[in-house]
């Protein structure tokens, strides 16, 4: 019989090593679209002049360059949900994130009123889907215990 000595750590099992990543496919894919559609959008289709898209496109990259330095803290700070510190944020949140980025890409109306609309909904569909990746990211330490594990996650992430 094996004897089995506590500092023996559990492998992470094969899903986890190939599964990792989808939540970084579904971030990509978003943030890419963004990137090539957004300004196509917000010009051809909405026909908002370019001082209008320009207001649009700094002011929420603005807000967003201000707060990616808040997620982590947040993260940390917040009391644990019963999930955990982090998985309880891949839980919760994920599921707004469409709805959210959807409304970048209406336009209500020709006013104020529908350049707020794609603002609001900009940034918070960006706080809303940069929380689960950053939680997303701190989950490799908890899930992986060895130097490979680790790096197992990370490649399938960057994969």
């Amino acid at each position: 019989m094996e004897d089995h000595s506590s500092n023996e750590r559990k492998e992470i099992s094969k899903s986890l090593k190939r599964f990792f990543g989808v939540g970084d496919f579904g971030f990509n894919l978003m943030t890419n679209i963004e990137t090539y559609y957004f300004q196509f959008f917000l010009t051809d289709i909405a026909k908002y002049t370019i001082p209008v898209v320009t207001l649009i496109a700094t002011l929420t990259s603005l807000v967003d360059a201000a707060l990616s330095w808040v997620y982590g803290v947040l993260l940390n700070t917040m009391k644990p949900m019963k999930w955990g510190r982090y998985r309880s944020w891949l839980a919760v949140i994920p599921w707004l994130v469409p709805f959210l980025y959807a409304f970048q890409f209406i336009k209500l109306n020709d006013g104020a009123a529908g350049i707020v609309v794609i603002i609001v909904a900009t940034i918070t569909s960006h706080i809303a889907w940069n929380i689960p990746f950053v939680a997303n990211i701190s989950m490799i330490n908890i899930a992986s215990k060895t130097p490979d594990d680790r790096m197992a996650l990370s490649s399938t992430r960057a994969l």
